[in-house]
């Protein structure tokens, strides 16, 4: 995160007595103060005011200017020419806000200012009743919202929306004198205490009335009010004194005078902590709420920015001072911190240990101190034998029984009998030279010794025995489980004592798949057995006890909520509620037995630096906790630690979109969305998160919803730049942690919408499409034309290819017909000359002419009834016999009306060459009943022609014609002269040329039946 400070963080540990209970009941307490995060902006300038507004974001009134922390960033607002947001003038000398949340500022010269979210820019407050305001010195605002401005003569009343003033003194004649108004006090009863020459007065929150208190201070000149409960007042004096007011009866119930030796004026008091911090120019004092213990600083004991205080704002832990030359900071601190600058014991610590008298033993880089808890001072020491220590430089302590054992950096070990002081002699001359890292007692006096150059060695009954398969590994810790198991930790590998076997084994442990090379530097086991691996640069493994010595540790991180990943942990304790308290390098880490974050703490806290020694830890009989690093030690009780859990305000305190100026807080607020250009193809989003105890400690987490798969960790990287976003919405989440790990779940959130270019705006996608559609519909004119055109062509191919072969068809109906007029022709020529062949010697020449007429008629109604059929001439029979019925009926001697016919004849085609003889046959035949069976007087005329084609066992088919009539039959003188003879003479011929037969019955009528088998 970038801040306008560069510098370190300055501190100083603040020791005073604090009043627990009763007035003489006092406990040493610490506070830490230092430099704001804000100092290097207004370093040099003089703090006037200080103020939180409601989305917590932090006002510096000065008389250069207003200046803005928004969590991440300070911005400045002056009445210099260039700046952005413009002020009428820049000394700020109060402020607030109204209801609407817009920021009023008492400014002197330029009288009342709000900030006019309808222009983005401030306003001066102008009107009736503001004359004379233009100086203003401050403003109280009361519990209803009303305001009070200050001028060093003069108090001017605004309502809530500030749109109407009025002087005090023209409101209340009564409120006069020659300092009138110059102070005023809001209390909790929604009344205002105002000041007036020493005289009081309560006006009512509705501003309608006042009346005068009955408080005589008329000895004093009160120069700063604040109320410490809702009775309670304390009054600062110029002179400064302060008193404690009984609000109920308006009595002075205790003065007491700010000790610091020079003449001081009060210039601010409020209620901090339980405690009254009083702002002076002579630097800051603290008393109880009783007036109580006075404790003094300035920058002769502390590094205060000015002994001139000129403002006190609690803000949640903080308390912020502001100065006549920039603003500091103070809080509780929670954990006392020992070191060279307020005790003797040297910087570098390494070991703790707390022996059986309860004397707290500090190994440091440069000797062993003992702290005792009756004298409260560490000394260092010294033998009271003719034995030295060998080293200065102790590594480790471990007390066991009357003895402390004491290993050094690089020359052994030295034990030292605490009853009388004296280093006792080095047994075992192999111990001089070990560089010693931990040493471990058991309860059955055994002495175990790791060390980093020759492995582990264990004394028992002043028997040394050394380890020889861990000669080549440096051992840093040892621990012991539950169950009295020993575990040996090395760098790469975690080790296990196997007392059958009198050896150490290495313990498999099997990590996630992301932890590679991991280094080991610590191994704590809790009451139930769980084991916690510290590790350097990977956070704290938890374990789970293997039953036995060849059974693999399945590790999983822990407290990976709590971006302990990256950290190296140095030891791990664990308090009454089986909570975690760990020695890092980024300060002291306090994990839930879940795993869940519950606190962080850094230097800001107290510490005595943000790394640690992985050594150097102890959980005291009295349940208190030591952490030592390079810069002295820590102790604290976990009981006592306040764990603020409020969850921090998170913000976007500006917006930068390419090609723009940036969006700041005062405008970014009024955004419901943002849009960007095509060509602005780049978002730069800053988060702030308003918690302001460790800023740059501040963590972040972001996703861009339509871009991320998943959330982003940014670490403390409060700014998240985007680039090259596709057109469309999206919605921009984050969230945020403060150095103590407690995070905003809610978060804020942003809305995005990039604006397509010009081409790809719905107005542009309507425009193509109506020109896709311009396009298409010519398109397919041409497309249809072309196609008409190729429908023309190929219709008229197609029509030539139907003309040709129509042609060709034509040519072969033409052929097929000239074929079936030669074959029918060849058939009845074939036919005719069979009968003539008959016909010439048995009748007349003119018998003759007429049976042939007759016949050749009959193949002409033949030829009508020919086919084509698999290239075979056939004939429809039936077809024929009607048709031949038809013709023969006009040649009838009778009415033809009267004769009834019925054909019979199938309908199946016959061969030409049975077809044509069957012709003449039915003609001859059906010729004699029409002209000889019937006689004038008849009375019924019926004649019936039957064919029809008979199936033999041979597979032959034979052709069988019946002709029958009712008539009066064949009469025998006549049958062999008559035209009938000569008929039948015929049918006899042709029914022998063909094989076949012909039978006669002369019953009431006549029937023939011919027989003419089927030629193969």
């Amino acid at each position: 995160m970038k801040y306008f400070l560069q510098q370190s963080q300055l501190f100083i540990v603040i020791i005073y007595f604090w009043a627990m209970g009763s007035q003489n009941s006092l406990a040493q307490v610490n506070f830490q103060l230092q430099s704001s995060p804000l100092s290097s902006a207004i370093q040099g300038k003089t703090v006037t005011a200080i103020y939180t507004d409601k989305s917590e974001n932090l006002w510096i009134g000065t008389q250069s200017g207003l200046y803005h922390f928004d969590g991440a960033n300070v911005h400045s607002y002056s009445a210099s020419e260039d700046a952005r947001y413009k002020l009428p003038v820049s000394d700020i000398r109060g402020i607030s806000e109204d209801i609407n949340g817009n920021l009023v500022l008492a400014t002197y010269g330029g009288g009342v200012s709000i900030w006019d979210t309808t222009v983005n820019a401030f306003r001066r407050i102008s009107g009736a009743g503001l004359e004379g305001s233009e100086y203003l010195i401050d403003l109280t605002k009361d519990t209803n919202g009303n305001f009070f401005f200050h001028t060093s003569s003069e108090t001017f009343i605004a309502e809530k929306t500030i749109t109407d003033f009025y002087p005090l003194s023209a409101k209340f004649p009564s409120i006069t004198g020659t300092r009138l108004a110059t102070l005023s006090l809001s209390l909790s009863t929604g009344e205002v205490l105002i000041l007036s020459s020493n005289r009081y007065f309560l006006i009512d929150s509705d501003m309608e009335s006042s009346k005068e208190i009955p408080l005589d201070i008329s000895a004093y000149q009160v120069s700063a009010l604040t109320m410490i409960d809702t009775v309670n007042a304390v009054f600062g004096t110029e002179s400064g004194e302060l008193l404690l007011v009984d609000t109920t009866n308006w009595t002075i119930t205790k003065a007491s005078a700010l000790r610091s030796g020079k003449s001081t004026t009060v210039t601010d008091v409020v209620r901090y902590k339980d405690q009254l911090w009083v702002g002076s120019d002579n630097g800051l004092h603290i008393t109880d709420l009783q007036l109580n213990t006075v404790y003094h600083f300035d920058r002769s004991n502390s590094q205060l920015a000015s002994d001139h205080i000129t403002t006190l704002y609690p803000i949640k832990d903080y308390l912020y001072v502001g100065t006549y030359n920039g603003l500091d900071q103070t809080k509780p601190a929670p954990f006392e911190l020992r070191n060279a600058e307020n005790s003797n014991v040297y910087n570098d610590v390494m070991a703790i240990e707390e022996d059986r008298e309860g004397t707290i033993w500090i190994g440091t880089f440069d000797g062993v101190f003992r702290y005792k808890k009756s004298s409260k001072s560490h000394l260092r020491l010294i033998s009271q034998s003719n034995i030295e220590l060998p080293d200065q430089r102790a590594m480790s302590i471990e007390a066991a029984g009357h003895l402390v054992w004491i290993g050094f950096w690089k020359n052994g070990v030295a034990v030292l009998n605490i009853d009388n002081g004296e280093i006792l002699p080095l047994q075992h001359p192999e111990l001089s030279q070990i560089s010693v890292t931990k040493i471990l007692s058991q309860k059955n006096n055994t002495i175990w010794i790791a060390t980093y150059n020759q492995g582990v060695f264990r004394i028992h009954e002043d028997t040394l025995h050394r380890y020889l398969e861990l000669t080549d590994r440096p051992v840093i810790a040892l621990t012991l489980s539950q169950a009295g198991r020993l575990y040996a930790v090395s760098e790469k590998t975690l080790l296990v004592y196997d007392s059958d076997s009198d050896t150490f084994l290495e313990q498999p442990i099997k990590y996630p798949e992301d932890f590679k090379d991991v280094v080991l530097l610590t191994l704590s086991i809790n009451k139930n057995n769980t084991f916690y691996l510290g590790t350097k640069d990977h956070g704290v493994f938890e374990l789970l006890e293997p039953e036995s010595t060849d059974f693999t540790f399945s590790a999983k991180e822990f407290g990976a909520g709590s971006s302990l990943s990256a950290s190296s942990v140095y030891s791990i304790l664990f308090d009454e509620k089986f909570n975690l308290w760990l020695s890092t390098s980024t300060g002291i880490v306090h994990l839930r037995e879940d795993g869940r974050l519950l606190s962080r703490f850094d230097r800001s806290d107290g510490l005595q630096g943000s790394d640690f020694s992985f050594g150097a830890y102890l959980k005291a009989s009295d349940k208190a906790i030591f952490f030592g690093g390079p810069n002295g030690y820590n102790k604290f009780y976990p009981s006592e630690i306040d764990i603020n859990r409020s969850v921090p305000h998170i913000s976007v305190p500006s917006v930068k979109i390419s090609g723009n100026k940036p969006l700041i807080y005062s405008d970014v607020k009024n955004f419901a969305q943002f849009r960007i250009n095509y060509r602005n193809q780049a978002i730069t989003i800053s988060l702030g998160l308003l918690d302001f105890t460790n800023p740059d400690q501040n963590r972040y987490t972001h996703i861009l919803e339509g871009q991320d798969p998943s959330w982003i960790d940014d670490g403390t990287n409060n700014t998240i730049t985007y680039t090259n976003l596709e057109p469309g919405e999206y919605v921009f989440r984050a969230k945020g942690a403060n150095s103590a790990g407690i995070w905003n779940e809610e978060g804020v959130t942003l809305r995005i919408q990039v604006l397509p270019p010009w081409w790809r705006t719905w107005w542009a996608y309507c425009l193509y499409v109506v020109s896709i559609l311009i396009v298409t519909w010519g398109a397919m004119r041409i497309y249809r034309t072309h196609l008409l055109k190729e429908e023309a062509i190929k219709s008229a191919v197609e029509m030539q290819d139907a003309a040709d072969r129509a042609h060709d068809e034509l040519q072969e109906s033409h052929e097929f017909q000239d074929d079936l007029v030669r074959a029918v022709h060849q058939h009845n020529l074939a036919t005719l000359d069979l009968i003539s062949s008959y016909l010439e010697p048995t009748g007349t020449a003119e018998l003759t002419k007429s049976k042939i007429l007759g016949h050749i008629k009959a193949m002409e109604l033949l030829e009508k009834c020919y086919y084509f059929q698999e290239s075979m001439l056939m004939a429809d029979v039936h077809s024929y016999v009607d048709s031949l019925i038809d013709h023969l009926l006009q040649t009838a001697k009778i009415d033809p009306s009267t004769i009834t016919t019925i054909n019979i004849t199938t309908s199946e085609l016959l061969p030409a060459d049975v077809a044509s003889p069957a012709a003449v046959i039915l003609y001859e035949l059906l010729e004699n009943a029409f002209l000889h069976a019937f006689s004038a007087d008849s009375a019924a005329k019926f004649i019936e022609v039957r064919g029809e084609i008979i199936q033999s066992q041979h597979n032959k088919q034979t052709l069988l014609l019946t002709v029958s009539d009712d008539g009066v039959g064949f009469p025998s003188e006549t049958r062999g002269e008559s035209e009938s003879y000569v008929g039948l003479q015929v049918v006899h011929s042709l029914a022998e040329s063909m094989n076949g037969n012909v039978t006669i019955f002369d019953t009431d009528g006549s029937q023939i039946t011919v027989s003419l088998p089927f030629t193969d």
